[in-house]
């Protein structure tokens, strides 16, 4: 892993012990794989490297190492801020997102939003957030009042 710019080292190096936390196993063949390819693009980064020609096991390993540098540098404070909440940061279980972006008035998105933060820790299941805020949704005024 030299050759890899000292960055790219770092975050490989703590995806993989996030990975090994979660007790997830890493073949040494498919970070290999990883690897050259990362080196071959000369990346700076592995946050939004994809590499077309990456199998399903290939594109999981690397979203995993990829998660675990995003959420290290991520609160949930700072998820809250975005218009996009991934709910991982949220400290609400899998790969999921909340898109706020359809709202397009933004006092009501703000409002949905804070609505959202105090619910969440409330919900369970994988769609619960989606499936309450369309609901809200149907129920909100078009516009101010």
């Amino acid at each position: 892993m030299r050759s890899l710019a000292p960055l790219v080292q770092a975050q490989i190096l703590f995806g993989l012990q996030e990975r090994c936390r979660q007790g997830a196993l890493t073949l040494l063949s498919e970070l290999r794989i990883i690897y050259r390819r990362l080196l071959a693009a000369d990346a700076a980064t592995i946050a939004g490297f994809d590499d077309p020609r990456f199998d399903h096991r290939h594109r999981v390993l690397l979203r995993d190492l990829q998660q675990a540098v995003l959420l290290a540098g991520s609160s949930p404070e700072d998820g809250q801020r975005k218009d996009i909440w991934n709910t991982v940061v949220l400290g609400h279980g899998r790969r999921r997102v909340i898109d706020f972006t359809g709202i397009s008035q933004p006092w009501l998105r703000e409002s949905v939003k804070q609505w959202t933060a105090e619910e969440l820790p409330t919900r369970r299941g994988d769609h619960a957030a989606n499936r309450d805020l369309m609901t809200l949704a149907n129920r909100m005024p078009v516009g101010p009042s």
